[in-house]
């Protein structure tokens, strides 16, 4: 749902990848991006004539996440989660889903939560996700003081119920294609704020589905804001669990690529 042409290798090995790419697009069809932002990006690096590009927005069966969006069967997941993790229902939450890896900038998200608690002492801050920066990540929690408050959760197969758990969902990337856990946080009627990265504009639209930021002094000014004022949470939530229902669910994209691939065989035979 990304791709590895840009920010992820040295300047040789990504190099190496945009000529395998463009190599490979002499003998393609049609490249598929997942946002008019990754169109956008692939033209702009050139792997291939902008004309090839088709753009099929993805899909996933999300109704365990729409689930979370019916106010019981939050409340009930959310005692669950909190229990286990040792979290008192009363605090708010702030949550991010993510591998612990350098493009992720779990660091920020992190040093942000350390902004959050200065002003909001009670708040705690869920990481969702494993890596190989886990280590390092957790001392620079010690550092900060928040050994307390940052909960690594580690990989989870539950991610419904633990959106449930959060009251805030941030993603905090360098590089994203299409965000799945915005996707699955959105469609959960979760109140989501992301750094302004690959296609999270084609999701969020800043202020009616949910928040933009530049860096990790606006996402700690956001969050904070936003778990101070339920009603802006609710709002942001209703139109986001909307929005990521009706436009990222399974059957749309199997539709997507059913009218995609019956239109190439369609000038295939033509062309023979």
């Amino acid at each position: 749902h990304g791709n590895v042409l840009s920010g992820y290798f040295g300047t040789a090995k990504t190099a190496l990848f945009r000529f395998i790419e463009k190599l490979s697009s002499r003998h393609t069809d049609a490249i598929i991006a997942i946002s008019k932002s990754q169109k956008a990006e692939l033209a702009a690096l050139k792997v291939c004539d902008e004309s090839k590009i088709e753009i099929v927005r993805l899909g996933f069966e999300l109704e365990p996440f729409a689930a979370m969006a019916r106010p019981e069967q939050a409340v009930a997941a959310s005692k669950r989660i909190r229990a286990e993790l040792g979290i008192p229902m009363a605090v708010p939450v702030v949550g991010i889903a993510a591998r612990l890896t350098t493009i992720k900038r779990i660091d920020r998200f992190i040093r942000a939560a350390a902004q959050v608690r200065d002003s909001s002492p009670d708040a705690h801050f869920l990481i969702v996700g494993d890596g190989e920066l886990r280590a390092e990540l957790e001392q620079l929690t010690a550092e900060l003081g928040l050994t307390k408050r940052v909960i690594f959760a580690g990989w989870r197969k539950d991610m419904p119920e633990l959106y449930a758990a959060m009251d805030v969902v941030a993603l905090t990337s360098d590089n994203e294609g299409t965000p799945v856990t915005l996707i699955e946080a959105m469609a959960a009627g979760k109140a989501v704020v992301s750094t302004d990265v690959g296609g999270v504009k084609d999701l969020i639209e800043d202020g009616l589905s949910g928040r933009i930021v530049a860096n990790g002094d606006e996402l700690a000014e956001t969050a904070l804001a936003l778990l101070s004022d339920k009603q802006e949470r609710d709002r942001l939530g209703r139109e986001a669990c909307e929005f990521a229902n009706a436009q990222y669910s399974f059957a749309r994209l199997r539709s997507d690529i059913d009218a995609l691939y019956s239109r190439l065989l369609q000038d295939k035979a033509v062309r023979i």
